[in-house]
């Protein structure tokens, strides 16, 4: 037997979202608040809240930055140098160097250049960063075999990212997201972000059509920022299942 992460993105997913899914299934916050101290950057802080989207109670988890500077957008090599200094576990550490160089790699072939010397924008932020970070400690912390994510609704229409107006889902998560099973999603909005489809990438989390069978152990919620006209949270559940049916 084994002990299966099953992510359940009926209203998609982002960075946020997943951390506070996993805060809400027991991961210690102090994990997750230490990981990013551990970053060492100025004016960076972490937050948890419960709150309820559309009746459901979920944990918000909220990253603050301030400073006078615009953002630091890194190179692949910055990141992983910065990755690599906040003493993760080496499985953390692996999760989110692992997503950088997916996300880096989906950039690279939308802008055709080299995975190294491609600019990422809003996930090269700190925000951004710290959202890896957290989930990838949040998630080793719960000690999970392996994970496993059902259909993704990405959501439809248009967003604006530092490229200008792009449609929805974004050209970078469509190129993360390759090999999933995805839907529109129930809205006119961006429902999967480039940061919440790396972090599937680095968990390597295997696409499956429905959620597998195995006994139900656990569940949390992670809220998400937008308001809808149904509950914007992230599921998870971990589900003990045979070794033959666990998510590699």
């Amino acid at each position: 037997m084994s002990r299966t992460l099953y992510f359940d993105p009926f209203s998609g997913m982002a960075g946020d979202m997943i951390v506070g899914a996993l805060l809400s299934l027991g991961a210690p916050w102090g994990a997750v608040e230490g990981a990013v101290a551990n970053m060492a950057i100025p004016n960076l802080k972490v937050s948890q809240s419960l709150c309820k989207k559309g009746g459901v109670a979920a944990i918000k988890f909220t990253v603050e930055w301030s400073t006078a500077s615009p953002p630091t957008h890194r190179h692949l090599p910055d990141i992983l140098e910065l990755v690599a200094k906040v003493g993760l576990t080496p499985r953390a550490e692996l999760w989110a160097s692992r997503a950088f160089e997916a996300l880096a790699r989906a950039e690279a072939k939308i802008h055709a250049m080299p995975a190294e010397t491609v600019h990422l924008h809003e996930v090269g932020a700190e925000d951004s960063i710290a959202d890896v970070v957290a989930a990838c400690a949040a998630l080793d912390a719960l000690g999970v075999e392996g994970c496993a994510v059902g259909p993704i609704a990405t959501g439809v229409g248009w967003t604006v990212g530092a490229h200008g107006r792009l449609p929805v889902p974004a050209p970078a998560t469509v190129e993360l997201l390759c090999g999933f099973v995805v839907e529109p999603g129930p809205v006119s909005e961006e429902l999967t972000t480039p940061t919440a489809a790396a972090l599937i990438c680095g968990f390597e989390a295997e696409p499956v059509a429905k959620m597998p069978r195995g006994r139900l152990l656990g569940v949390g919620y992670g809220a998400g920022t937008k308001d809808l006209n149904h509950p914007n949270v992230l599921r998870i559940m971990v589900l003990e299942t045979e070794d033959q049916e666990g998510a590699g």
